[in-house]
């Protein structure tokens, strides 16, 4: 019931609801304030003040919403004009101008009240039809010179504004008469010479730019003076071969072809190699017998018409094997017995007079399988006992004379549970200890040496009651921690193994200035965004979570040059354009953005090559025609706009042959008489107008081929007889004036196959006796004069199956005994005469089941291990070598409750782990070894304030999300695990700048689409997601290249047409709808080849004959309208043979005198006016018999000693003037009483040495100054294991040395290079697993007990081989505060118990009679005055001083501390105003008193009312309750 209403500026209901406290009057109403306030009469009731919302913000509408609070609505300032920002600042609405400037220097930037911001494409065109007009959004108009290039090579491609495009065909001749000229598009200019074929077989065609097509005449001359030269149009050249007979039977007749006709002399020949020919002008031929004999009694002399000279070897073979055969030149045929000792204690020597010798293997076999039977040359036969190692260390080697070699398998077995037995051939017996993991982590594995493998279970619990302590088979102890989530993201969980479960609230500080921070249980922290904007649109407003809100003035450079740049604080920035003009003719102005006025020289250039071309501020553009004169009076200079400056050469040719023309840039054109003198002696000089100089050969021809007939160009014509002779034996020479100089071959065939018959420039005619000597002794040699050498093979077979027959060929018939090792070390080998060669197979079995015997070619007697694993995983597999394989079952059992044991056979032992799953997903399955299953609750918390967490054991766990919706379109409604439920502000920005983007809080964004529109007929209008509206121009082109197109806002779109006049008398103008005007150019060609056709542009077609002639003295310059420019060639020929004629094109014929020299001293150089150049050869002839005479070019005239050797080097051969060639016998002696002295006709002296050997094995033998010496053989081998010595019948013999040490210890061997060896053995396991094995260098190996030693803290001793400490025990100290401890070096010590409980603040000590530590807290300094409290920090042990806080959550309590008692004494704030018409009270959460008029509710009766609750509301002072206090 209400009593009293209050009526102020905000209204106050006070209730007759009792309260004690503010909290006990809310009435869920957030527009009023409540409070608890005593009244004068009935105590506390409960008050409710309607809350001020006036945010003093004229620019916002204020009212209060029960449910939510004060509402700030903004006014609606819009005023529907497009072209304004509208905007509200502290109560005053503003319309601000917006800025339409688009930053296109194409635009025209206005805006429209209706739609808003217009920018119009402005118009570039400037009617100039070699233009292309643009704009530049950031320069402006553009006006791009055209390309006029029609890709056409045949035209010149120009364009002018009155005109437009023009193409020109081009000139495309290029002044030669040797091509045909053309242009085309595809292939441009080209000039394809013309076909000057004749068909004349006789001429040479050609053409010249300079004379057009000529036909000279060939030259027929073959340089062969043998033939006579001519030519025919239809064949060409015609060369007719002259006749040399000279009619003489004494000479051969030929023609050479450098020096004519040859007449050589006949052979004198008579093909008898046993005489001498020769032939005088007094004798005639004659044939003289020559001296055979070569004083050599090793041969037979003789010389016959078929063999010649010969000096057969004398048969010295007596049919001996068992001899030495051998001839001396002086003493003749000797027969030497030769010596069969082969010096080899391995055979039997023996020498037969059919076969020679023979050296044949003994027996060396002792029929003892255990020893391998040999002979070498060094030891003689031995029998060394076999290697029965068979590199298996578990057999036991060995061999008996009866039994042979046998192999024992070893015992494997050490009887230990805990160990698998097993031996490899290359190792031994091992046994490895077994492997008792049973992959189980929550048991502890060990191993009984009798049982085998054992699996403990082992204890997970970890005391502590954060956790639930279970055990994985896989992984092992697992102690998981508890769920310590109380769903509340406001607070830190966790839990101490000492202090259990905690909640501690969390920090939602952000340390961001930018953010309200709060956190509640439902939403979780959040952090809400602070107000930024300062309402100036120069600032940028920002925030930074370290320093707080900024207001940064904005940066209005918009990076253009081009602007001058400001700001306005309501609009914003403003970019004003600047002005760029020049004020000079020769530039284009405007504006680049990035460096700001561009102010370009214009393009003055007028494609005119004879004007310089300028311009100037004063004068603007000007075009001045340049000098062509280049000071040459041999040019004429001239200039034109299609070729340019030119400089053509004078035409200086007078027509006469006998002037030199030439022209001087200084004086001009002269004519200087040219000289005709060729200072030769062989010619009459002259000089013809038209020819030029003429020079004509003198004849000196005397009609004789036997004469060189010549000119000197000094002293006139010379006829020289020619030399026949070509200083050659070989050959005939002769020379008649029918037939001319000839060279017959002579005949040098004896018809006799025993001899090499020859001739040679230096020995003349020779016939060699050929050497049948095969060097073979396995044939005889001899020689048939019909049919030449004869080798035939001996026979070798001696009928023994035990041999192998052959020949050497050096040493003659052997007969080797045949290898019988068949390399097989599975055979015993052997051969008979009677059966031949046998290869037995040996026995291979060993006695033991646990290997595989066999043999094979490659690795011999072998046992190998047999397979003993049954690929069962479930058994123990062995072997016994008396048993055999054996596979015993395993066990599996691994002791674990957790698992199900069984064997597989593939992978042995599996423990499956059972399965303690309970279909619970709200429960964490695990299993104890030693109880079993077991199923813990799970914890659900996933730590996010975004998700309910929960489970069941239908659905498991589940983390439904929240719902976050604030149902408001234009925020992002999320929740993140950090930060919790956020509501951001969505960006309706859709990057369109065609669109105004706004939000609304029920449909969302909204883009509402602008206008393009300009106005303009000459634009497309459209608008760009990236660049907002775009005005494209529109394309005005027709298709038309005879208008010009344009567009204008008042026009539209209009095609005028163009002029073609090109103002040139040599064109037919037009104009085509695809490519423009067509000016074609009017053929001015008379078909006249006489004529230069032109065309002047002014007056048309000029046909100027043309200059024939072409500055060349060689040719005849003339033009026919028929034939055209012909030069035809002049002819130099002065029919001068010893003249080289040519032409020289500025004086016309040149005939110079050749030169005849060929730089061969062997010939007289000469030169006949009518054959030319003749080399005759000199006569070389010394009359001396010794000599071969000949000339060369290289070396001139020389006289070679002829080769006087015989080929028997038993003579010394010479040759005198007088005597002639001579074979004297030489003198073999050597001097040397150690040799004996002979000769052979083919190696020469043979001085053999004498034998010397004394048959003692034990000596080298040799032979000095005719005494036999016998020096001791050095018999070291080298090698460190053998004695050496040496045998006189047997030889050097090495024997093994003994190398054992008498050590048991140690295994003996011996190495070549450092001598005996000795390798400490290796002992095998003890029995006794705490004994080791040592061994003893007189027992062998022993077993002696383990030494276990330890350290100072643990008892050492053995178990079942394994060392084990037991710790020691320490006595306990008398002194309770002291402890012992053990020390692993110095043992048992006594150190002071150490108490420190972390605490500054206390004084920390031990107590002597119980041994516990004791912490005292520090005595504080006490104050006088109660209110001070001294405290001491426990971390650095300082102490502070600080005030009792009597602060009150309830403001209208005021507190004070009691000096005396340290107490807080509160009283009630006083609000009396001392007026009776207010009611008087104080708000418990400002302090603040309200005074508040009372509201006279009715006149009269109601007045007491009012009074009573005046008296009731109005109360104050007291002292009051406070629940709260800070203290």
């Amino acid at each position: 019931m209400v009593l009293i209403s209050v009526n102020a500026e905000a209204e106050t209901i006070q209730t007759n609801t009792a309260c004690d406290c503010d909290d006990d009057c809310d009435d869920g109403n957030r527009c009023t304030t409540d409070m608890c306030s005593s009244g004068l009469l009935f105590g506390k009731y409960c008050t409710h003040t309607e809350i001020c919302c006036d945010d003093n913000d004229a620019c916002t509408v204020d009212s209060c919403s029960k449910t939510t609070g004060c509402v700030h609505t903004p006014i609606n300032v819009d005023d529907n004009n497009p072209c304004t920002i509208d905007k509200c600042t502290k109560g005053f609405i503003s319309h601000t101008q917006i800025s339409c400037d688009d930053h296109n220097a194409c635009t025209i930037d206005s805006c429209d009240c209706s739609s808003g911001c217009q920018n119009k494409p402005i118009s570039c065109d400037d009617n100039n039809p070699c233009t292309v007009d643009s704009c530049n959004n950031s320069t402006g108009c553009c006006n791009t010179q055209i390309n006029v290039d029609d890709g056409n090579p045949c035209t010149i491609d120009s364009c002018s504004r009155l005109t437009g495009v023009i193409h020109i065909p081009i000139n495309v001749d290029d002044g030669n008469p040797c091509t045909v000229d053309a242009c085309t598009k595809e292939g441009g200019v080209t000039h394809t010479p013309i076909n000057v074929d004749d068909n004349n077989k006789c001429t040479t065609d050609a053409c010249s730019p300079f004379t057009g097509v000529t036909h000279t005449q060939i030259c027929c001359d073959d340089n062969n003076a043998c033939t006579d030269d001519s030519c025919s149009p239809s064949t060409g050249c015609v060369n007719t071969p002259i006749s040399c007979d000279d009619n003489n039977p004494c000479t051969v007749d030929s023609c050479n072809n450098s020096t004519g006709c040859c007449n050589t002399q006949i052979n004198v020949d008579d093909n008898n190699p046993c005489t001498i020919d020769a032939c005088t002008k007094s004798t005639g031929v004659t044939h003289t017998p020559i001296n055979v004999d070569d004083n050599n009694k090793c041969t037979i002399d003789a010389c016959t018409k078929e063999g010649g000279v010969t000096h057969t070897p004398v048969n010295i073979d007596d049919g001996n094997a068992c001899t030495y055969d051998s001839c001396s030149p002086s003493t003749g045929v000797s027969h030497t017995p030769i010596s069969c000792d082969d010096n080899n204690p391995c055979t039997v020597d023996s020498c037969s007079n059919s076969t020679g010798c023979c050296n044949t293997p003994i027996n060396v076999d002792d029929n003892n399988p255990c020893t391998i039977d040999a002979c070498t040359k060094s030891t003689g036969v031995t029998h060394t006992p076999i290697n029965v190692d068979d590199n298996n260390k578990c057999t036991i080697d060995a061999c008996t004379k009866e039994g042979g070699v046998t192999h024992t398998p070893v015992n494997i077995d050490d009887n230990n549970a805990c160990t698998f037995d097993s031996c490899s051939p290359s190792t031994g017996v091992s046994h490895t200890p077994i492997n008792c993991n049973d992959n189980n982590a929550c048991t502890v594995d060990s191993c009984s040496n009798s049982t085998g493998c054992v699996n403990t279970p082992m204890s997970c619990d970890d005391n502590n009651p954060c956790t639930v302590d279970s055990c994985s088979n896989s992984t092992g102890c697992c102690n998981t921690p508890i769920n310590v989530d109380d769903n509340n993201p406001c607070t830190i969980d966790a839990c101490t193994k000492s202090g259990g479960v905690t909640h501690t609230p969390i920090n939602i500080d952000d340390n961001n200035k930018c953010t309200i921070d709060a956190c509640t249980k439902e939403g979780g922290v959040t952090h809400t965004p602070v107000n930024t904007d300062d309402g100036n649109a120069c600032t940028y407003d920002s925030c930074s979570p370290s320093t707080g809100v900024s207001h940064t003035p904005i940066n209005c450079n918009d990076d253009n040059a081009c602007t001058v740049d400001s700001c306005s604080n309501s609009t914003g920035c403003v970019n004003t354009p600047m002005s760029c003009d020049d004020n000079n003719p020769c530039t284009v102005d405007s504006c680049n953005n990035s460096t700001g006025c561009c102010n370009t020289p214009i393009n003055v250039d007028d494609n005119n090559p004879c004007t310089i071309d300028a311009c100037t501020k004063s004068t603007g553009v000007t075009h001045t025609p340049i000098n062509v004169d280049n000071n040459n009076k041999c040019t004429i200079d001239a200039c034109t706009k299609e070729g340019g400056v030119t400089h053509t050469p004078v035409n200086i040719d007078d027509g006469n042959a006998c002037t030199y023309d030439s022209c001087s840039p200084s004086t001009g054109v002269s004519h200087t008489p040219i000289n005709c003198n060729d200072n030769n002696a062989c010619t009459v000089d002259s000089c013809s107008n038209s020819t030029g100089c003429v020079n004509t050969p003198m004849s000196c021809d005397d009609n004789n081929p036997c004469t060189v007939d010549s000119c000197s160009n000094s002293t006139g014509c010379c006829n020289t007889p020619i030399n026949v002779d070509d200083n050659n034996p070989c050959t005939i020479d002769a020379c008649t004036k029918s037939g001319g100089v000839t060279h017959t071959p002579v005949n040098i065939d004896d018809n006799n196959k025993c001899t090499f018959d020859s001739c040679t420039k230096e020995n003349g005619v020779t016939h060699t006796p050929i050497n049948c000597d095969d060097k073979n002794a396995c044939t005889i040699d001899s020689c048939s004069n019909s049919t030449g050498c004869v080798n035939t093979p001996m026979s070798c077979d001696d009928n023994n199956p035990c041999t192998v027959d052959s020949c050497n060929n050096s040493t003659g018939c052997c007969n080797t005994p045949i290898n019988v090792d068949d390399n097989n070390p599975c055979t015993i080998d052997a051969c008979t005469k009677s059966t031949g060669v046998t290869h037995t197979p040996i026995n291979v079995d060993d006695n033991n089941k646990c290997t595989i015997d066999a043999c094979t070619k490659e690795g011999g007697v072998t046992h190998t291990p047999v397979n003993i694993d049954d690929n069962n995983a479930c058994t123990f597999d062995s072997c016994s070598p008396s048993t055999g394989v054996s596979h015993t079952p395993i066990n599996c059992n691994d002791n674990n409750a957790c698992t199900v044991d069984s064997c597989s056979n593939s992978t042995g032992c599996v423990n499956t782990p059972m399965s303690c799953d309970d279909n619970n997903p709200c429960t964490v399955d695990s299993c104890s070894n030693s109880t079993g299953c077991c199923n813990t609750p799970i914890n659900v918390d996933d730590n996010n304030p975004c998700t309910i967490d929960a489970c069941t054991k239908s659905g498991g766990v589940t983390h439904t999300p929240i719902n976050v919706d604030d149902n408001n379109k234009c925020t992002t409604d999320a929740c993140t695990k950090e930060g919790g439920v956020t509501h951001t502000p969505i960006s309706c920005d859709d990057n369109n700048a065609c669109t105004i983007d706004s939000c609304s809080n029920s449909t969302g964004c909204c883009n509402t689409p602008i206008s393009c529109d300009d106005k303009n007929p000459c634009t497309i209008d459209t608008c760009s997601k990236e660049k907002g509206c775009q005005h494209t121009p529109i394309n005005i082109d027709d298709d038309n290249k005879c208008t010009i197109d344009a567009c204008s806002l008042a026009n539209g779109v209009t095609h005028i047409p163009i002029s073609c006049d090109d103002n040139n008398a040599c064109t037919f103008d037009s104009c085509s709808n695809s490519t423009g005007c067509i000016n074609t150019p009017m053929s001015c060609d008379d078909k006249n080849p006489c004529t230069v056709d032109t065309c002047d542009k002014k007056t048309g077609c000029c046909n100027t004959p043309i200059n024939v002639d072409d500055n060349d003295k060689c040719t005849v310059d003339s033009c026919t309208k028929e034939g055209g420019v012909t030069h035809t060639p002049v002819n130099c020929d002065d029919n001068n043979a010893c003249t080289v004629d040519s032409c020289s094109k500025s004086i016309g014929c040149v005939n110079k005198p050749m030169s005849c020299d060929d730089n061969n001293p062997c010939t007289v150089d000469s030169c006949s006016n009518s054959t030319g150049c003749c080399n005759t050869p000199i006569n070389v002839d010394d009359n001396n018999p010794c000599t071969i005479d000949s000339c060369t070019k290289s070396g001139g005239v020389t006289h070679t000693p002829i080769n006087v050797d015989d080929n028997n080097k038993c003579t010394t051969d010479s040759c005198t003037k007088e005597g002639g060639v001579t074979h004297t016998p030489i003198c073999c002696d050597d001097n040397n009483p150690c040799t004996i002295d002979s000769c052979s006709n083919s190696t020469g002296c043979v001085n053999t040495p004498m034998n010397v050997d004394d048959n003692n094995k034990c000596t080298t033998d040799s032979c000095k100054d005719g005494k036999i010496i016998h020096t001791p053989i050095n018999t070291d081998d080298n090698n460190k294991c053998t004695l050496d010595a040496c045998s006189p019948s047997t030889g050097v013999t090495h024997t093994p040395i003994n190398c054992d040490d008498g050590n048991k210890c140690t295994i003996n061997s011996c190495s070549p290079s450092v001598g005996c060896i000795s390798t400490p053995i290796v002992c095998p396991k003890p029995k006794d697993k705490c004994s080791i094995s040592q061994c003893d260098s007189a027992k062998g190996c022993i077993e002696v007990p383990m030494n276990c030693t330890s350290d100072k803290c643990n008892e050492a001793s053995c178990c079942d081989g394994v060392c084990t400490s037991k710790p020691i025990t320490c006595p306990k100290p008398k002194n309770k505060c002291q402890v012992s401890k053990c020390d692993l070096i110095k043992g048992c010590t006594i150190s002071d118990v150490v108490c420190d409980d972390g605490n500054a603040c206390t004084e920390d000590s031990c107590c002597p009679d119980t041994g516990k530590c004791q912490f005292e807290p520090i005595k504080l300094p006490k104050n006088k005055n109660k209110c001070i409290i001294s405290k001491c920090d426990p971390i650095k042990g300082t102490i502070t001083n600080s005030t009792v806080n009597c602060e009150c959550d309830d403001l209208c309590n005021i507190g004070e501390c009691c000096e005396d008692t340290g107490k807080c004494n509160y009283r009630q704030k006083d609000c009396d105003d001392n007026n009776p018409k207010t009611a008087d009270s104080c708000d418990s959460k400002t302090g603040k008193c309200i005074n508040k008029p009372y509201n006279v509710i009715s006149s009269g009766s109601n007045l007491i009312s009012g009074l009573i609750g005046g008296l009731i509301g109005g109360g104050s002072g007291g002292k009051g309750d406070c629940k709260t206090c800070k203290n």
